[in-house]
């Protein structure tokens, strides 16, 4: 997802260096820390070959990256141009782990994009969504994380607990809703309802002590249609869509399609933090 880092990294060795094996592995793991904000030593980067002449050739087999403990508040987006030379990486490998993605704490997060390609630009090589390809990707995160995230999307809903239980989601605290304050208590399954659009439908809501049926069930619904989208509130842009979520009892995950985003798919913020 680093994707100017990581290309300044390749391009170290791939504009005419010829220069692969260790001193481009840490070559690569130094654009990508210093791009994350991440420590050195918590990025690591391999980079194959795959034959002698594949780097003089601007062909690579693999890059793999693994990174931990940054702050992203959006994802950048890839270069558009045409100009420059080409570099081509066959497999382009991620996995980061216990990182901060605009507001949200996320656990973990992996992708494997084919075909990904590199055009030299005159500030460093850059990804380019240009003739790369699509991959598959699950990100992921836990209840503390989801808790904290979701005081900030509603204001009104505070003191916060989260359970994962079977499919469900369980959400426990306070809530201002209707012309009044109460406690409340409800089970929900999250859904996808659109491209890059994560929601919760309710199965059972206590506001109060009393179930919400008819119009304040309703309401419920309707405040939980869209707790994140993908693009405006974790600054995707694109890169990623949901297909499925799996509620796991430690955990929640989001898998679906991915790729380096264009600058056309760039979200404008959404004004929530």
């Amino acid at each position: 997802m680093a994707w100017s880092a990581i290309a300044w990294g390749i391009g170290l060795f791939g504009l005419g260096t010829g220069l692969v094996g260790r001193h481009a592995d840490h070559a690569a793991a130094a654009a990508v820390a210093s791009l994350l904000g991440a420590e050195p030593r918590l990025v690591k980067a391999r980079l194959d070959a795959g034959s002698v002449l594949g780097p003089l050739q601007g062909k690579f087999e693999r890059l793999s990256v693994k990174a931990s403990g940054f702050v992203l508040e959006s994802m950048p987006t890839g270069s558009d141009r045409l100009t420059g030379r080409t570099f081509h990486v066959a497999r382009l490998d991620l996995s980061l782990r216990d990182f901060r993605l605009g507001k949200l704490d996320v656990k973990g997060l992996e992708a494997s994009i084919p075909a990904a390609m590199f055009r030299a630009m005159s500030a460093g090589p850059r990804l380019s969504p240009v003739g790369s390809g699509e991959g598959v990707g699950r990100v992921w995160t836990d209840a503390e994380s989801v808790a904290r995230y979701a005081e900030r999307r509603f204001p009104n809903l505070r003191r916060l607990t989260v359970a994962f239980r079977g499919d469900l989601v369980v959400l426990e605290g306070e809530a201002a809703l209707l012309w009044q304050s109460a406690d409340f208590w409800l089970s929900a399954r999250p859904v996808v309802t659109g491209k890059r659009v994560l929601g919760l439908r309710p199965v059972r809501v206590l506001f109060g002590g009393i179930r919400a049926e008819g119009a304040a069930l309703q309401a419920w619904t309707d405040l939980l249609a869209t707790v994140i989208h993908l693009d405006r509130d974790l600054g995707l842009n694109g890169s990623m869509d949901a297909e499925k979520v799996i509620v796991r009892p430690d955990r929640i995950e989001v898998l679906g399609p991915v790729r380096i985003p264009s600058k056309d798919h760039s979200g404008a913020p959404s004004g929530v933090f």
